[in-house]
């Protein structure tokens, strides 16, 4: 039992964030409460983004924004799942400086002489040289090809903005080769999650917005799955999900957490 008494209760819960805790600048409708009766009961939280061009640092001073109390020791991005794959080689880097600083910490050589992987995140301004070098490194050198993650698009103002999924894209078709992808549905990241929580999979569940990342994802490190209708998914698409649970807002999901009879 946790601290609030329930039967067989949930041990630990990732967050997705776009689309499941905030829409833009603005927080998910009992996001919040959710949030604080999970930590009243004790029970971890984790954020995983598949968004690369922030620092766990920015994400979680914009939650705190949001009156949420998240540090940044809570935070997964696809750009520190990336470095942590890359760990100790040499890359030539597309991405913002949130990247760039993830692989140099894990003692990544950012270059474009000769590099082992060359690793596509998402860049608001993407310079054609980039793309160009980003090409030759693949094709004339013996450099691999990695990305963050492939969504191809993101909701900025209720309307669509490329996403890494679209840069990856052009990488892709000039290069004619196809990129190992480390940020979700690739479980490598909830793997890290599981050993900092220190839980066995069957007792975590995933939050999410998006079937074929949040959900894969959990499906694929043997994570329960939520799929939460909130973000870009519609009731009608959310009924060919392979989502354990399909909630349609926060007061869905708690009664499945916390209500008898429904917990895990």
């Amino acid at each position: 039992m946790n601290k609030c008494g329930e039967k067989h209760p949930v041990s630990g819960m990732v967050f997705d964030l776009d689309g499941t805790i905030y829409s833009g600048g603005e927080i998910i409708p009992g996001a919040c409460e959710f949030l604080s009766k999970l930590q009243e009961c004790g029970i971890p939280v984790m954020f995983y983004t598949n968004r690369a061009h922030r620092t766990p640092e920015q994400i979680a001073r914009k939650l705190q924004g949001m009156n949420l109390r998240v540090s940044e020791e809570q935070i997964l991005t696809s750009a520190l799942v990336t470095a942590h794959s890359l760990q100790g080689k040499r890359v030539f880097c597309i991405g913002e400086d949130a990247l760039v600083q993830a692989l140099e910490q894990k003692n990544v050589t950012i270059t474009d002489d000769n590099p082992d992987y060359v690793a596509v995140g998402y860049v608001e301004d993407l310079k054609g040289t980039e793309l160009t070098k980003a090409v030759q490194c693949l094709t004339d050198g013996n450099a691999e090809f990695a990305a963050t993650n492939l969504d191809p698009y993101i909701i900025v103002d209720g309307k669509r903005v490329p996403e890494n999924g679209a840069l990856t894209a052009a990488v892709q078709a000039a290069s004619g080769m196809e990129p190992v992808v480390f940020g979700k549905p690739n479980p490598a990241g909830l793997h890290m999650v599981l050993q900092a929580m220190n839980l066995p999979p069957e007792e975590v569940v995933i939050v999410g917005d998006t079937p074929s990342t949040d959900i894969l994802c959990g499906i694929n490190a043997g994570v329960r799955t939520a799929l939460i209708l909130t973000g870009v998914t519609s009731a009608r698409q959310a009924a060919v999900s392979e989502a354990e649970w399909i909630v349609h807002d926060y007061d869905d999901l708690s009664s499945r957490v916390f209500n008898k009879g429904e917990t895990i």
